[in-house]
């Protein structure tokens, strides 16, 4: 008797055990299965991801068709919504097929927008480095390591517009990757494509204006500066000032390595600054003092007009007397080029309200 219960008792552990598989079995496949709860919570994330962004992008062409209606008494076009759009560094490519339509990758989604401005379809392109890898051509089994390596792809990548507008757009995968890599960083450097794009990007330009190799790699790129100075005019551009005390100091001097500019002593502020043939971003500045009198307190501006004037930078290093110091532009207000650039000063070491400078130079890409 006592051996016939111990057998019904390892039976029933066999089926309690059959069972329990069974219902973990049917657990997992409803948890992680192909319809399970994962997928399709994470199915509905997606969707609402898709469905957010893609109200975004009505939103912003809506604005745009609302600003050409009160400009111009008329609809916005596809030939509108790409120049719009690619201010903003986004590319839209517009397709003249059967029916004309426009075809744009935002914020990892292809929608197809026709020429109502309508959405009319959108798809899921994958991650921001495929997405990257797709706009050259290139093999999408790639890590980011292995593209900041492969000299071909770089090469690519800094010499066509989607690339660089994909990079620029996804600061939080790419930034720190690229300018901490010395390769990649020589390659922005002398990319005017990129570099047209990171001067008018305040998280780029910010970034690099605070990394000291990145700026070795701006100073290894042939930066433009400041030609020798013969006068206020030549060889090319214009020195720009407030005042001179006497023929003998003249304002181009600073930028011709002799002697000083020395301002009349007519109370501050003074200024002395270049105009530049081509407008130009300023990241770094020169300035040595002479024995006179320094400028003890001073903002670098910028101007498109030489009118009107933008504060773009306040922090400079004061020295003192024959002193000279370099100072980086690294101000959020460092953003966009400028024909127009000069040193505002507004106190020094004289208090009869002059100021000597012995030399200048400005660096700029």
């Amino acid at each position: 008797m006592e051996r016939k219960n111990k057998g019904i008792t390892l039976i029933a552990l066999i089926i309690t055990i059959i069972i329990m598989l069974i219902l973990a079995g049917i657990v997992l496949s409803l948890t992680i299965g192909e319809n399970g709860i994962i997928k399709k919570s994470q199915k509905s994330a997606e969707e609402y991801k898709k469905a957010e962004i893609r109200e975004e992008l009505e939103l912003k062409i809506m604005d745009l068709q609302a600003e050409i209606y009160e400009k111009e008494k008329r609809q916005a076009s596809l030939n509108d919504l790409s120049t719009y759009l690619e201010k903003q560094n986004y590319i839209m490519d517009i397709i003249n097929e059967e029916t004309t339509y426009g075809k744009l990758n935002y914020k990892g989604y292809e929608f197809v927008i026709n020429e109502q401005l309508k959405i009319t379809d959108s798809l899921y392109v994958g991650n921001v480095i495929q997405q990257l890898l797709s706009s050259i051509g290139e093999d999408k089994n790639k890590t980011l390591q292995q593209i900041l390596k492969d000299e071909n792809i770089l090469n690519k990548i800094f010499t066509t517009d989607k690339a660089i507008n994909i990079i620029i757009n996804n600061k939080n995968e790419f930034l720190d990757a690229f300018i901490n890599d010395s390769n990649a960083m020589n390659k922005i450097a002398n990319s005017d494509k990129m570099m047209d794009k990171i001067v008018n990007n305040s998280d780029w330009s910010y970034a690099i204006l605070n990394n000291k190799d990145a700026l070795q790699a701006l100073d290894n790129s042939n930066p433009i500066t400041v030609p020798y100075m013969t006068s206020n005019n030549t060889p090319k551009g214009q020195v720009i000032y407030s005042s001179i005390y006497s023929s003998g100091h003249p304002a181009y001097y600073p930028f011709a390595d002799k002697r000083d500019w020395e301002s009349a002593y007519n109370g501050n502020p003074q200024y002395i600054g270049y105009m530049f043939e081509e407008p130009v971003w300023l990241y770094k500045c020169y300035i040595k003092n002479s024995n006179d009198s320094a400028p003890r307190e001073m903002m670098l501006q910028k101007s498109d007009d030489g009118i009107n004037w933008t504060n773009v930078f306040g922090d400079f290093t004061y020295v003192g007397l024959d002193k000279d110091a370099t100072d980086i532009v690294n101000s959020k207000q460092n953003i966009g080029r400028a024909k127009y650039w000069r040193l505002y000063i507004t106190k020094a070491t004289d208090s009869r309200g002059g100021v000597d400078i012995q030399k200048i130079q400005f660096y700029g890409k």
